[in-house]
């Protein structure tokens, strides 16, 4: 019989958790799978673990903070040849779990993303906007075509949770480490419509700061994954400037008969990191291919 877990990161969610996985153990009986559900709990200071525990749901304590850390530490606990992630805020509906298994069944895809489709109020403006930024941003930098880049419900074969278990992504940037490493990976990923409701209890995203840390890591990783982009544009950005410092050294020169000194070393070294930035691009650039065959 086939395999698969249901893998739930908690933080203080003991008004949610109860509901979240009477639904879960609903939808399994419905299944033909041998299933467990881990409850991945960040120390709550609530009854959230209890909770979980009455429900039949296996616990994991995780004493270190952040999402990441938590989902890493499942991984690490399960061999299962399928494996659902998803929040425990109930903003996710575990009735969507078979729809997101089919294509990982059928081989049509492995790695599924539930592309949220909002009830009114469920997603504050602010996120909305947030998700639709740092999405358009890894189809640009990564060409990967998905449409909702920060969704916490996953679906995951075996072989994709192999790769993914020892991430060092440690909080809200989970979600776009795991799908640039699995895109290019080599894995086929696919995207299905999911409900999204209005969460219980309180938002553990800070929008502003998680917004940050996001662009931060998809930015970072194309040191990884596309370094010619990466330190391109960084060679780009230094020759502009040091031709617009040079453009007006000579401006100066030619008016005024001065050098300016200042100036004129900006202009080398900015040119100077424009050549190294560049070269750096070229020879990561020679390494990433050379070791993709």
């Amino acid at each position: 019989m086939e395999t698969l877990s249901i893998i739930i990161p908690t933080l203080d969610e003991e008004e949610a958790i109860g509901l979240v996985l009477d639904e879960c153990l609903s939808v399994l009986e419905t299944l033909p799978f041998e299933s467990e559900v881990i409850v991945v709990d960040g120390n709550s200071c609530d009854k959230t673990a209890e909770i979980a525990r009455e429900r039949g749901a296996r616990v994991i304590t995780e004493k270190r903070r952040g999402k990441g850390t938590a989902i890493m530490t499942a991984f690490r606990r399960t061999s299962s040849e399928y494996v659902i992630m998803m929040d425990g805020d109930f903003s996710y509906d575990p009735r969507d779990i078979p729809r997101m298994l089919a294509p990982l069944r059928n081989n049509e895809a492995d790695c599924v993303l539930g592309k949220r489709n909002p009830a009114e109020g469920s997603m504050a403006r602010v996120n909305n906007v947030g998700n639709r930024i740092i999405s358009g941003l890894v189809r640009m930098l990564y060409n990967i075509p998905v449409c909702d880049v920060c969704t916490g419900f996953w679906a995951l074969k075996k072989d994709v949770v192999a790769i993914l278990k020892n991430s060092d992504a440690g909080g809200f940037d989970l979600e776009a480490t795991m799908l640039i490493r699995t895109f290019h990976g080599g894995y086929h990923v696919a995207e299905v419509p999911v409900g999204y409701r209005q969460r219980k209890g309180t938002a553990k995203l800070r929008p502003l700061r998680s917004g940050i840390t996001i662009v931060a890591t998809v930015v970072r990783m194309l040191r990884d994954y596309n370094p010619l982009l990466l330190f391109g544009g960084i060679s780009l950005l230094s020759f502009l400037i040091g031709g617009f410092l040079g453009v007006n050294v000579i401006s100066m020169f030619q008016k005024y008969g001065e050098i300016m000194i200042g100036r004129a070393l900006l202009t080398v070294l900015f040119i100077l990191i424009g050549v190294q930035s560049l070269f750096f691009g070229l020879l990561s650039d020679m390494i990433l291919r050379r070791d993709m065959r």
